[in-house]
């Protein structure tokens, strides 16, 4: 689909270091005339109570964007219906696509998303029962980035490497999780994280800004942790009336795509949905309890010709489908469709006439 002389607005509440995001918008960058709308922190979160942002409408007010792309449930209803001289408004969304902050009942949130030509959810298991409420719902997995995650002929000079949060009670279990490693195996553990994990054995490395930093901090350990397991559901089943109630116990993180494309042996929980994405004890490794976890990590270390297979298949795999030049075509087909039955439907229209 040639994008050159379209003119895209990606509409999204930007953090630094959301790494698909930033990908996204680098690839719609070469192949369209890309704008970009960032909410402010001071302008988040969006609530029940927001009116319309200003600073939106004034951006919007005077251009006429083919193509709209809103990433994550970010726009009031209001301000959807600012857009409907687009020919195109879809929206793109993490684990969360049951929830929203800006409606109290999960219908009226239903009712918004039926707004956008479509919704991309990375949870294949919530596209029938959204798609049952009028939802233009479609798959749409989650993505790294192969010039930026990938090998480097270093050596691993480090053993178990974790980046993420541990500090609250969504990400207990792996504080719970790393500390029992260190008790049972001895090893040296590298944690990159927002606090410091203050006992014997663990080296507390400072936050990576750099994406070039964290794929070298993959690179550096043999064996990455990913923990994916979500404590409780009721953050994502708090409005009223559900009718389709947030059940996954577990959610895919876009660290695992980062980490196999740098070419690392990842190590996360055994459940359906990684299952059905990577092949276990071939192309990554998996765990259902910590004496598991410890006795699989023992061996990725010790096992060398076991821990490369792992590296080498779960890297192939991940760089011949999970990349986002797959995903890039991905939406390029799905908006060659939908501005082929935008077409034809003003045809039709003066056709009718």
């Amino acid at each position: 689909m040639k994008l050159n002389s379209t003119k895209v607005l990606v509409v999204a509440k930007y953090f630094y270091d959301d790494s698909m995001l930033k990908t996204l918008l680098k690839q719609l960058k070469k192949f369209s005339k890309l704008d970009v709308f960032f909410f402010k922190n001071s302008e988040r979160p969006r609530s029940i109570s927001n009116k319309i942002n200003q600073r939106f409408s004034n951006k919007i007010k005077h251009k006429n964007y083919e193509i709209v792309i809103v990433w994550n449930n970010i726009l009031l209803d209001e301000e959807i219906e600012l857009l409907k001289k687009s020919k195109i408004i879809g929206i793109l969304n993490g684990f969360t696509c049951l929830n929203s902050y800006q409606h109290e009942k999960q219908i009226d949130f239903f009712d918004m998303l039926k707004k956008y030509d479509f919704y991309l959810v990375s949870q294949k298991n919530y596209v029938t029962p959204l798609r049952s409420q009028g939802v233009n719902a479609i798959h749409f997995n989650f993505f790294s980035d192969p010039t930026i995650y990938k090998p480097l002929k270093i050596n691993n000079l480090m053993g178990i490497g974790f980046i993420g949060n541990v500090d609250d009670k969504w990400s207990k279990n792996r504080f719970d999780s790393i500390k029992f490693i260190k008790k049972k195996l001895n090893q040296q553990i590298n944690v990159v994280s927002n606090i410091n994990m203050k006992f014997s054995g663990i080296r507390n490395l400072p936050k990576l800004r750099s994406e070039f930093l964290v794929n070298l901090f993959f690179n550096l350990n043999k064996v990455n942790l990913s923990f994916d397991y979500l404590p409780s559901t009721n953050p994502y089943n708090h409005m009223k009336n559900i009718i389709i109630p947030y059940k996954d116990k577990f959610v895919s993180r876009v660290r695992n795509f980062n980490i196999l494309l740098s070419r690392s042996a990842l190590i996360v929980e055994n459940y359906e949905n990684i299952l059905e994405l990577f092949e276990d004890d071939l192309e990554i490794v998996t765990w259902n309890n910590a004496d598991e976890l410890c006795e699989k990590v023992q061996k990725l270390l010790k096992d060398n010709n076991f821990r490369l297979m792992i590296e080498k298949n779960g890297y192939l795999k991940c760089l011949n489908n999970h990349t986002i030049f797959h995903r890039m075509t991905q939406i390029e087909k799905i908006l060659e469709k939908k501005i082929f039955d935008f077409k034809l439907e003003e045809v039709l229209k003066r056709v009718r006439k």
